[in-house]
């Protein structure tokens, strides 16, 4: 079973808003036995929980929480999150009414863009991810707040090692470690950011100091 308390917590809402088990693991990619046990623990500390989802499928005023809203992919979160920030003029938020579709979707978007942060401040995001994610309004603003930086500078130590080491930047194509790609593949988008003008002013002359302390990367 995941021990991600962010992902239990999704089962959960899923189930709420009328999914069940087999449905859940087939959207979370989890095995159906594990959200099983999980959502029968959560039911026996609350037996009101099934009520509730109950009352909910049964109210057809209420739509139910849909497949497509949980599966649509990366693009349909995008999509999702910037048109949620047109029309409210803000990111979404974790203390959102989930006992409404808008309000579980917005938790839902809330808990995305906490992953998508993380993701980008680990290098894991594509090139074409970061760009897409860059041109939703105020996403670079208010990224720098939001981006987990002690995690950045420790990757960035990380690199500066690497070149003491070994005299030259890590490679992230030909890198002849794991950790040498890992680092190479960071810094490759880290240094992509740079040229287009989207991290903070106090990153960019760390990266660009580190840059010039080793060949490898192209300014």
């Amino acid at each position: 079973m995941t021990r991600d308390p962010a992902r239990r917590g999704e089962w959960l809402l899923m189930y709420t808003q009328g999914l069940d088990a087999a449905d859940i693991a087939r959207i979370c990619h989890t095995l159906p036995h594990h959200a099983e046990a999980y959502l029968r623990e959560q039911v026996e500390r609350d037996p009101n929980l099934f009520d509730r989802r109950l009352s909910r499928c049964l109210q057809p005023s209420l739509p139910v929480f849909r497949h497509e809203d949980a599966t649509r992919g990366w693009d349909g979160n995008r999509l999702s999150l910037a048109r949620f920030i047109q029309s409210r003029g803000r990111f979404p938020r974790r203390s959102a009414d989930t006992a409404t579709t808008a309000g579980a979707l917005e938790v839902f978007l809330y808990h995305w863009v906490r992953a998508q942060r993380a993701a980008s401040a680990g290098g894991r995001l594509t090139g074409r991810q970061e760009r897409r994610l860059e041109a939703i309004d105020r996403w670079t603003v208010l990224g720098h707040d939001h981006i987990n930086t002690r995690h950045w500078n420790e990757r960035l130590q990380a690199c500066a090692d690497f070149v003491e080491a070994h005299g030259h930047l890590p490679r992230y194509r030909n890198g002849k470690t794991t950790l040498e790609r890992s680092l190479g593949t960071w810094l490759s988008r880290q240094q992509s950011r740079r040229r287009r003008g989207v991290i903070p002013g106090v990153r960019a002359e760390a990266l660009g100091n580190l840059v010039a302390a080793g060949p490898g990367v192209r300014r």
